[in-house]
């Protein structure tokens, strides 16, 4: 089971989610991602707790959302299963007389 886990501290490292989490049951993989900003800076962090058997992983939504980790409250929900769509392929832009920029001649 898949556990996504937000509003996690910048200090937060994947051996102490799996030590949280570890309490309720076997964790099979702990991983943490760091979104950035476009001026580089942090906008916040989320994981994904993978566990091995549901009833674990439930037991672990139930009682940990809303606890504290680090200092920061965290959200724990059932990660939502990748979808079997594939990606559409990517169209080129459509270009029109009008959307077209125009260029001034600087001499």
């Amino acid at each position: 089971m898949n556990i996504y886990v937000s509003n996690l501290s910048p200090e937060t490292t994947g051996d102490e989610l799996k030590r949280a989490f570890a309490l309720y049951g076997e964790v099979k993989n702990v991983v943490i991602i760091c979104d950035e900003r476009a001026d580089g800076h942090e906008a916040g962090r989320y994981g994904y707790v993978e566990m091995t058997v549901k009833s674990e992983g439930t037991a672990a939504i139930s009682n940990l959302n809303g606890t504290k980790v680090l200092g920061r409250v965290i959200n724990t929900i059932e990660a939502l299963p990748l979808s079997d769509k594939k990606k559409p392929l990517s169209r080129k832009p459509v270009s029109h007389p009008r959307w077209t920029p125009k260029v001034k001649r600087v001499i």
